[in-house]
């Protein structure tokens, strides 16, 4: 079997979503992105994004034979950045979450000294939804991680291994899929979670709803040094982040000042403002191709194989 790291974005919009004829082309799906790798589905944030995602794996699923279905259980590990209501709106109508054997991996931060598993609780529960969280049929093992924390993925092994990069119990074996977690506190009001995906010799990192500096965030450069890839946060232009300092978004040349510094292969921007059309964004595009040249805008619908 070929190694195998693909990313395809379902959601990139920010804040609120934006169907519509001036967004057909990137897209007006809240944030969710899917990543396959080594055989593993892993899913960051379920904005409106996941939704098209769990009815396709619903699909696949159903178009099994029953016995065939016995055995090849949908599965993933879900990685939450925050829980802002742009990032989980989309949890209650991902169709996988209610079969009962979904086994579904997930891992947030805490809040207020409060479980992660009260904030995923919190979106699913009356009056707000008729379906609860708890009675939910499928199987879900919900984890709080932090700063340092480690994701093993074992070739063969559907279920997470926690280490901490601080206090390793075990080495991590060269062919497992390692996700590390990273925390910004350039976010109201807890921060958000940074990850970054290493398989083999390929990287990534998820860095969205992050404020840049006036410099580039040095902690951001270094868990971010020379990866493949880099998504992020790119929401205002520069006369937009005038009036919004401190809501916990970067402009487009705060991120390509991360790119830089990080020597970063590629960029993709993320996060698009709900107001920018797709006109905009091409227009956003060409301006920051000048800052730093492989800048690319994520695009609902697109896939990236690492690998190629």
């Amino acid at each position: 079997m070929n190694d195998e790291f693909k990313i395809k974005f379902r959601g990139v919009r920010g804040s609120i979503p934006v169907p519509g004829k001036n967004t057909l082309r990137y897209g007006g799906n809240t944030t969710c992105i899917e990543v396959r790798v080594d055989g593993h589905l892993i899913i960051f944030d379920s904005g409106t994004g996941i939704i098209s995602l769990g009815q396709e794996m619903m699909s696949t699923f159903m178009a099994m034979d029953e016995n065939v279905r016995a055995n090849n259980p949908m599965n993933a590990v879900m990685l939450f950045t925050h829980t802002h209501l742009d990032h989980l709106i989309g949890l209650p109508f991902f169709t996988p979450i209610f079969i009962g054997s979904t086994k579904l991996y997930m891992f947030g931060a805490k809040y207020d000294d409060n479980d992660f598993k009260n904030a995923l609780s919190m979106s699913m529960h009356s009056p707000l939804f008729p379906v609860e969280f708890d009675n939910l049929h499928s199987m879900r093992d919900v984890k709080n991680i932090k700063e340092g924390d480690v994701i093993l993925l074992k070739k063969g092994i559907k279920e997470p291994e926690i280490q901490n990069i601080f206090r390793p119990t075990v080495p991590f074996p060269d062919d497992a899929v390692k996700i590390y977690v990273h925390q910004s506190y350039a976010h109201p009001c807890d921060g958000t979670l940074v990850y970054k995906i290493e398989y083999k010799s390929k990287t990534m990192v998820f860095a969205t709803d992050i404020e840049g500096y006036k410099s580039p965030d040095s902690r951001l450069v270094k868990f971010s040094k020379d990866v493949d890839i880099l998504i992020h946060d790119a929401q205002y232009t520069n006369e937009q982040y005038n009036s919004s300092q401190g809501f916990g978004h970067s402009t487009m040349e705060m991120a390509t000042d991360v790119a830089k510094a990080a020597n970063v292969k590629k960029l993709y921007l993320f996060h698009h403002d709900p107001r920018h059309t797709d006109d905009n964004l091409d227009a956003i595009l060409l301006e920051t191709k000048k800052l730093f040249s492989e800048t690319y805008m994520a695009m609902e619908g697109e896939e990236i194989d690492l690998f190629i």
